[in-house]
Parts: C-alpha cells; structure tokens; sequence
C-alpha cells in the first residue's frame, strides 16, 4: 500500500646410492634411512621456523598509509593499517623518529571496518603530530603489544589550512551541530562563523582525522551563515576553504545519507539514515518525496525517532529522486538537496547484522559481517532469549516470522517488536531440541527470506 585459501623436493634423492661400491646392501639401506629421517628433520626444522616468522609477521601491525602525508606538529592524522590494535589502544604506542630521536604521540582514537577479520581489517588509527619536531622528513612506527610496524615516512611542514571536502548539514537551525569532513585538522584548529548580521565567532572544535565537529550558538540569527577554519596559534596564516550555511528558527528539512541507504523495492519500508533527528524535533509531520518519471509521490515520515517511510508502490525499479521537509506550526521547510536512491525490482529480504544475547544491560554481541574471524554458531539454551537487529524492510517486525530448522525438524516463531524497528526479540522454546539450529527470517507475504550464516547450538 502506497504511504502518502611446500611444495618440496625429494632433497635425499638418489641417497641409497651413497658409497654403492664399499658398503653391503644392508648398510646401504641404513644410511638411507639416516639420510631420509635427517631430511624429514631438516624440512619440518624449516617449516617451523618459517612458519614462527609468518605468524610473527601476520602479528605485526603494519601501516599502509598515513593521510595527510605532509603535516605540521598538532596536525591529526589518519593512520591506515592492519593490526594497529583498534577499537582497544592502551597497549599502542606510536613513535615519530626524527634525527635519532623518538617522540611518542598522542592518539585521539581510531576504527576498524570488519570485526570478523581480526587480521585483515582494515584499522584507522587518529594520532597527533608531537611537538619537537622540526620542517623535513620523519618516520612514524606503530607499536602494538610490543610488536612494531615497518616505518613509514612522512614530511614535517610549516602549518596549512586542511583539506575540506564537504560540509554537513548545510541547513541548520540555532543550536544544531555541524561537521567539517576532509584531512589536515589540527588540534589548534579554530572555526570561525560569521552569521547574518556580520557578527563574528570563534569557536574551539572537536578535532579528529577526517572530520571536525562544532555545536552552533543558540542565538544565531536567521539568514545565511559563513563557517571556515583557522589557526588558532597564527591567525594570520591563510584560513580554509569557507562554507555557507542557511540558519532558520523554523522547520528544516532532514539530510540524507545515499550512500548508507538500504535498496528496497517498491511497496517496502525504507529506513533513513541522515545527518541529524533534530529538525524532526517538535515537527508536526515530516516527508519524503519520491520523484521519477517526472511524477512526485510524497509519502509521510513515521517514527521520529526511528525515521522510517514506505515506497509508494507505483514507483518503478531503477532510479529516483529523494527530497525530504519537515513541518512545524503549519509552516512547511524547503524541500532538502535532492539525492539519487536505486530501487531494486523484487523485493529485498530482511537484513540480520547483529544477534544480541545474555544479559539485557550487557548483552554479548554476535556480528554476523563476513570475515575468517566469524563464529560458526553459538550457544543458547531453551527458554532463552535472543535480539536479532539488521534492517527490516517492513512496516513492523511481527509481520515477519523467524524460522529455525534441525534435522528436517521446522519450528516458526513469531518475533516481538521492540521501540526500535530494527530489532525484533526471540522467546526460543522451553522444549527446544539440542544440537544446531539454522535460523531464518521470512517475510510470508511474499516468501523472501533470509538465512543467518552461523548456527544456534542448543546445549
């Protein structure tokens, strides 16, 4: 319904011709023998030590890439790597080598993108430049539970404006806060605005790698702002690339993230991924208009705090166009910066990310992201209960029905829902069979489903 992964050679080989000439068969058999067992002995000896080196070397952090490449002291960078000991550094250290001496840095955090590759993840790693250092070359190390990286070098400058590449969100109201995102942020890094009435403001940001963030004054006048960086220490160094923002008292539209969007199909429910909830604070109602073909379809917004909207089902497969308001005392925002969104012809099947098991204040987490690190199953009892969060693609998860199937035993389960759409509690039977259990997530309407990739032990 429409909503408005040794190869050896016989190194011993032609061994039982040793000394044909002076020896009986008996001996010569015995010498091949000796020979053969050394060899064996020499290949397993190597094996091992070859294989003490490799593992060595997977524990090693390494470094791939440090952006910026040229920095200042008090810049952040952006280390890229393997191992580099994220989400938990206490046990980093990263050394900035500079004329044979060595400055330990200060780390402002870090991420990793895969929690199932345990080696393989790519890490990023938020490191500030130490002072002390002088203008040339530098050799940064990370240092990992003892465990050091290969150097990678990188060139000491003087200060220079970073590197903006966007700014979100570029409509705000009062109090809002806003991000700069690019490379080159300093920890003196100041943020200057000037609002609609040519006030100035200097403001101290939270800085990070890849991007710099700033609470707004509650006081700023309504009309068109101006935002840039400068140097806090030097402001008469050239600031960076300036930005404008439109400030209003009144309703705004939501910011979307493309990128970060589930695709549907028409008729499915959609959930919203953007920038800030907070102009659906105090809003009347808010929409999201699909445009394709030349026809707009404006559908309704539901679940403020969880944004969530449904395709109008006489949409077509292929490409739309999504614009977003927001209502407040009858008054309509502008339509939001319009974002392209592709529509998938059949339907898409529920999304399981997550499973949440243990206790409810500090549940154990299951991630089910591809990678070698990966659980094959895990452990449940009878009676217990489990939280299943991904992306949910309907208008509520007990439309949706879980499946669980063990030997050609089938039980269907009727998931609960919870505040959040995208979670959906799971009662397991008193009476459960033990053994593994394989757990699907079915939508009956259509019979798309989807399969989780590990199994249930019951004990």
């Amino acid at each position: 319904m429409d909503s408005g992964i040794v190869q050896g050679r016989d190194l011993c080989s032609g061994c039982s011709d040793y000394g044909k000439d002076y020896m009986s068969q008996k001996n010569k058999e015995r010498i091949a023998e000796v020979f053969l067992l050394l060899c064996v002995i020499g290949i397993c000896a190597i094996g091992v030590v070859r294989g003490q080196r490799t593992n060595d070397s997977r524990k090693a952090p390494q470094v791939i890439r440090c952006t910026p490449s040229a920095a200042s002291v008090g810049t952040v960078l952006d280390l890229e790597g393997y191992r580099l000991g994220v989400p938990n550094s206490d046990k980093t250290r990263v050394h900035f080598v500079q004329g044979g001496a060595d400055y330990l840095a200060t780390l402002s955090g870090g991420e990793g993108e895969n929690v199932n590759d345990k080696q393989g993840e790519i890490e990023h790693l938020d490191v500030n430049v130490p002072g002390g250092l002088i203008s040339g070359l530098c050799q940064i190390t990370v240092e990992v539970d003892g465990q050091q990286s290969a150097p990678i070098t990188i060139e000491i400058i003087q200060w220079k404006p970073p590197e903006i590449t966007a700014i979100s969100p570029l409509q705000v109201q009062p109090g809002d806060e806003v991000s700069f995102e690019g490379s080159g942020f300093h920890i003196t890094d100041d943020f200057v605005l000037i609002d609609a009435q040519g006030r100035k403001r200097q403001f101290e940001p939270a800085h990070a790698a890849r991007y710099s963030d700033q609470t707004l004054p509650t006081d700023l006048p309504e009309g068109e702002a101006i935002l840039y960086i400068v140097n806090r220490e030097n402001p008469s160094d050239p600031p960076s690339r300036s930005f404008k923002l439109q400030v209003s008292s009144g309703p705004i539209p939501l910011e979307i993230w493309p990128s970060e969007l589930m695709s549907v199909a028409p008729g499915q429910w959609l959930d919203l991924v953007v920038t800030s909830l907070k102009p659906l604070e105090g809003a009347e109602r808010a929409e999201v208009a699909f445009q394709q073909y030349g026809q707009i379809i404006i559908s309704p917004i539901v679940d403020h705090a969880n944004p969530r909207v449904q395709v109008p089902s006489r949409l077509k497969p292929g490409d739309v166009i999504l614009l977003t308001r927001t209502w407040r005392d009858n008054k309509a925002s502008s339509w939001s910066r319009p974002e392209k969104y592709q529509l998938t012809k059949q339907p898409v099947a529920p999304s399981v990310q997550v499973i949440k098991i243990g206790s409810l204040d500090k549940p154990t987490h299951i991630y089910l992201i591809e990678g070698p690190d990966r659980p094959q199953r895990f452990e449940m009892k009878p009676g217990e209960v489990m939280i299943l969060q991904g992306t949910f693609p309907v208008a509520s998860v007990d439309q949706l029905q879980v499946m669980l199937e063990h030997f050609g035993s089938t039980l269907t389960l009727k998931p609960i829902a919870l505040a959040s759409p995208g979670m959906m509690k799971i009662v397991l039977p008193d009476d459960l069979q033990s053994g593994d259990w394989q757990i699907s997530v079915i939508r009956p309407d259509d019979g798309v489903s989807a399969k989780l990739p590990i199994a249930m032990h019951i004990e």
